[in-house]
């Protein structure tokens, strides 16, 4: 959702900028925005559990612009859940349920214009989505990373430490983390809409001399972000004006009580929170390969800041060192198992490939051997691929790309996620300066030369490792009533609406 209201009130310094301007530049870009994005066209197939592929053909075709233009790619995608947006997902998790009834009933009576908006509602992007995503970006080369929570903060961790040079994403809240540079709306031809966080004060929608960080972060969350819904009249036009009488959220609050303004209970000490979480919320430092904070804790911890509401402040118990607002601790190791897409962020567990594939006439190629059964992988002609070949079993890691200095300590290693998949290999990642690295995945044998129509069709090969056509990833056209058009149904498979982990909820 983002910041409700603020790129409508940053016009003035909104540049049209092309991608290709970016050329030799590493780029950060939203994994969960294109999956969006890319899941309208094929909503009801997902919805009814139906394997397709439009979604990984549309995000590999923004992959390939960017790739022509010399930019190289990032991309980031969301992991777990953060306790402060458990709220706001089950609202979200309400309404896309609410859809999907809505475009069954719509469907039986055959308004299938109807429809298709409510499954597009609907439509739910999982984990596993992102995981399929994934093993198509490394059959490009391209490098990958899930968020240990938040894809915002892990992107505005990279910008802030100079590892990328912008990013790419459609959501407003990357300038409330303080991310430098963001690109918006990026069109098929690569033409989007650049903010520069120092061009702030040259706003004419709104008067923002003398605004720092701290007074825009507070402004954006008292109109309204996704960890506190905005109060009812309040927008960012009304936001803005309080914050610049008044220069805090807590002279705000009183008086906005003072005029007979109804609030919800524990209200301060949820703003006061959502500060901290913009700007310390955990995220994955690809060097020590462990969570750290988006920027560094003061010395002392939260209680040694400036602090407008000391009753935000955990006073004893565990939460006084694990902080768990701004995302729970895990152990490294799941940490680099989450971050290098070994781990389904839903349940911590590996991902069921067979369950995430079934349906799938042409798997990638890398994972056939994978996803043979033990009797067809031995008796195939070509040696088989064991699990974890091509893979590093120190960890997931960005080489030469997020600096050394916000290493997590100890404490940022252990926490409630450490018992979970104790050992296990996983891809290593490598973010160079090169866009043609290998980063980690099991070799291909016999790579077939790209196809006519472009590289989209590279990602799906057949399998048998001696031809060399490329196929269309879904199945083969079906019998009227068979199965749906774009594929076939997986047996047993439910439905990803209100499951963020879908297809392999019986994953590990």
């Amino acid at each position: 959702m983002g910041i409700n209201g603020l790129l409508q009130q940053l016009k003035s310094i909104s540049r049209q900028t092309h991608v290709s301007s970016y050329r030799g530049h590493k780029v950060a870009i939203d994994g969960y925005s294109w999956l969006h994005k890319g899941a309208y066209g094929c909503s009801r197939e997902l919805c009814e559990g139906i394997w397709v592929d439009g979604y990984v053909r549309y995000f590999l075709s923004r992959i390939d612009m960017l790739l022509g233009n010399g930019v190289i790619p990032i991309v980031v995608f969301d992991g777990c859940r953060l306790p402060m947006k458990a709220d706001e997902e089950e609202s979200r998790r309400r309404n896309r349920r609410e859809a999907l009834e809505r475009a069954r009933a719509h469907a039986e009576a055959g308004n299938l214009t109807a429809a298709t908006e409510c499954y597009q509602r609907a439509v739910d992007i999982a984990p596993w989505m992102a995981k399929v995503v994934m093993e198509a970006l490394r059959e490009r080369e391209v490098t990958c990373l899930v968020a240990p929570y938040e894809a915002d903060a892990q992107m505005s961790y990279l910008a802030l430490r100079n590892d990328v040079h912008a990013v790419l994403t459609e959501d407003s809240d990357m300038l409330a983390y303080g991310c430098p540079r963001v690109l918006y709306k990026l069109d098929r031809s690569g033409t989007g809409e650049e903010v520069v966080l120092k061009d702030l004060p040259l706003v004419r929608e709104l008067n923002m001399a003398g605004f720092d960080h701290d007074m825009l972060l507070q402004m954006c969350i008292l109109a309204g972000c996704d960890f506190l819904p905005n109060l009812a009249g309040v927008g960012i036009k009304k936001a803005h004006a309080m914050i610049r009488k008044h220069r805090d959220f807590v002279k705000v609050v009183r008086f906005l009580r003072f005029n007979g303004t109804s609030l919800p209970p524990g209200y301060e000490v949820r703003f006061q929170r959502t500060i901290w979480l913009f700007r310390h919320q955990r995220v994955y430092c690809p060097v020590t390969r462990a969570l750290t904070h988006l920027r560094p804790l003061p010395p002392g911890g939260l209680a040694a800041a400036d602090v407008l509401v000391l009753a935000a402040l955990p006073t004893e118990g565990p939460e006084r060192d694990a902080l768990p607002f701004l995302g729970p601790p895990m152990e490294a190791e799941v940490a680099a198992g989450i971050a290098a897409g070994d781990l389904d962020p839903s349940t911590l567990q590996p991902f069921n490939l067979q369950a995430i594939y079934r349906g799938c006439a042409y798997p990638p190629r890398h994972l056939r051997a994978l996803l043979l059964p033990p009797a067809s992988a031995t008796a195939a002609a070509a040696p088989a691929l064991t699990a974890t070949q091509g893979r590093a079993s120190d960890g997931a890691g960005l080489s030469g790309s997020a600096g050394g200095g916000g290493g997590g300590s100890s404490s940022q290693s252990q926490g409630p996620h450490r018992n979970h998949h104790k050992h296990y290999n996983h891809h290593q990642f490598i973010m160079s300066q090169q866009p043609n690295n290998r980063h980690g995945r099991v070799p291909a044998v016999g790579k077939p030369p790209v196809p006519p129509n472009g590289r989209i069709d590279r990602y799906f090969f057949a399998p048998n490792p001696a031809v060399s056509q490329p196929f269309r990833a879904h199945a083969p056209p079906q019998r009227r009533g068979e199965a749906g058009r774009n594929g076939e149904r997986v047996p047993g498979q439910q439905s990803p609406v209100g499951s963020r982990h879908g297809v392999h909820s019986n994953a590990g």
